[in-house]
This record gives structure tokens, sequence and C-alpha cells, in this order.
């Protein structure tokens, strides 16, 4: 599985993309640092798809919410070896439309260099299924972000 680390900046754009076959609409815009092998449309922007909008489902991990924080808190070294550790990050993921993964970034990094870093790995050497964002009924390239929260050791995603 080949993976890239990839940068991100959000912006929030309100203008159009110029492509027919990308939504023209107010949902929340990507920019990308640069342009990510593996997605359907070759473009610096993808979607971050919202559940409340009856027009957009965000894209779906094969493995839920639980079973996430019961892997990274039984997997993670450094969470055994740091016991009291508090902290907060946020991770994200770009899925493209036929549901593969094709990049993975730190978005907000936490206080420690060595968790941040083994978290991203982690991720990045799990193959997790994924079923792609939909858009008005149609697969797209799209974004989704996970914030988490370290509390006495124990990880807990937001």
């Amino acid at each position: 599985m080949k993976n890239q680390l990839i940068f991100l900046t959000f912006i929030l754009s309100f203008c159009s993309f110029g492509q027919d076959s990308i939504p023209k609409t107010e949902t929340k815009k990507v920019l990308l640092r640069k342009k990510v092998e593996g997605m359907c449309i070759p473009t610096k922007f993808v979607l971050e798809l919202y559940n409340g909008n009856p027009d957009e489902a965000e894209p779906k991990c094969s493995v839920n919410k639980e079973e996430l924080i019961e892997m990274l808190n039984n997997d993670l070294t450094f969470l055994k070896n740091h016991p009291d550790f508090k902290g907060r990050g946020m991770v994200s993921v770009i899925i493209n439309c036929m549901g593969k993964v094709v990049g993975w970034a730190e978005v907000v990094k936490s206080r420690n260099d060595e968790l941040n870093k083994e978290i991203l790995q982690y991720l990045v050497m799990q193959n997790f299924d994924w079923e792609a964002g939909i858009y008005k009924e149609e697969a797209i390239d799209s974004i989704f972000s996970f914030s988490y929260q370290i509390v006495r050791g124990k990880l807990r995603l937001n």
C-alpha cells in the first residue's frame, strides 16, 4: 500500500472548482499543498463532507470509532510508557472516489513528536477498508479528519 505524507492547509473557499465533475457547492473545501497521486480528479482540492447535509455522506471506515480507540490504546507504545501524558491532535485521511486511501497527514500535532510519529505510522500501516464520500449520489474524492485527546495516557476520539 503506497501511502504518502502530505501537509494540509485548511481554507474555506466558496469559489468554483472549474470542473463539471466536481460539485459546485459551499461544502467545506480543503486546499492541499500539492496534488495527491491516486485521486480520481487530479486537483489540489478535496471536499470535507458532513453527514448533517442531506446531499452528503462522509467516507466510512470499516473500523468503528470504539474499535479504533481500543486498537490505538492497546498498540501505541508511547501511551503505555507515558501513563500521565496529556495532549491532543488531529489526523486526516484522503479517500478517493473508489474508497482507496491516497494520503494521511497530521493536521494538529500533539505536544510530543514521538507520539505524533507513532500515531501517524500506525494509521498508515493499517489496511482499513473505506467507502468513498458521497455528494449528490456520486462518489467523490474527499477528506476525513478526526481529532483525538489523551488524558492520563488513554486516547479518545472526539
